[in-house]
């Protein structure tokens, strides 16, 4: 099983001369690679696990106005996300015997973020418990959904 990508769009009326500048952002950080893309592809895998808001900002730099103080000429948009772990650990696509042991390796450590434990944080409450195992358990032979979701 690979990782999941979820894809941010834009549609543009693009002017004749093309003067807008697009900046994409990941709770406020500026991704440079994404500068001036009507798309912008998020990675389950790089993304820490929690609430996070992606961003688009377009602005119109065009030289036929000189002053807006109305910022007519930016336009943002926000999508908010959570990005979950979820319980197939050693990612073989379903929830089985294999992860339960890595699980209970796991189990009654302390969750930080980036840390070795912080994917068996199923409740992301900073520990592996009884409530994670519970989350578990209701997985437990089924096969895993993506964990990236958009949270409208």
């Amino acid at each position: 099983m690979g990782e999941t990508v979820t894809t941010f769009n834009i549609n543009l009326l693009t002017p004749e001369p093309n003067t807008l500048a697009v900046s994409w952002q990941v709770d406020g950080v500026e991704y440079d690679y994404a500068s001036g893309a009507n798309s912008f592809r998020v990675s389950e895998d790089l993304l820490p696990y929690g609430a996070h808001t992606v961003k688009v900002v377009v602005r119109d730099t065009t030289s036929f106005v000189r002053d807006d103080p109305q910022n007519l000429l930016v336009k943002t948009m926000e999508w908010p996300v959570v990005n979950s772990p979820k319980p197939d650990f050693n990612r073989d696509g379903v929830v089985n015997m294999a992860d339960f042991f890595l699980f209970a390796d796991a189990f009654g450590e302390k969750s930080v973020a980036r840390s070795a434990f912080e994917k068996f944080d199923l409740d992301l409450d900073g520990a592996i418990g009884f409530p994670d195992f519970f989350l578990f358990a209701d997985s437990f032979g089924k096969p895993v959904a993506p964990k990236f979701k958009m949270a409208w």
